[in-house]
């Protein structure tokens, strides 16, 4: 694994188009109730879903495998969150 100084500056980009007007996906990504349906393999779905949605706000999940194996929790900072873009940190 490398050290969070070798990974500095590095930048890996998602996108996803969604067929639904940008304030109803917006929507989707502050609600847990949907956004765990955005969230995971569908063999791995998430089960527990928070987080503070504004800059500097930080995030979780835990992606539970249908299989019974480990769970995997992950969590991060959101850097900037607004209706055309969100950005944060990850960490697994």
């Amino acid at each position: 694994m490398k050290s969070d100084h070798e990974l500095a500056g590095r930048v890996l980009e998602i996108t996803r188009i969604f067929d639904a007007p940008r304030a109803l996906v917006f929507e989707m990504w502050t609600d847990p109730a949907h956004l765990c349906h955005l969230m995971g393999p569908r063999d791995h779905p998430a089960v527990e879903l928070g987080g503070d949605f504004r800059p500097g706000g930080r995030w979780r999940r835990c992606l539970r495998p249908e299989n019974g194996g480990r769970e995997l929790w992950q969590g991060g900072v959101y850097q900037r969150w607004c209706m055309n873009r969100n950005c944060g940190s990850f960490r697994a």
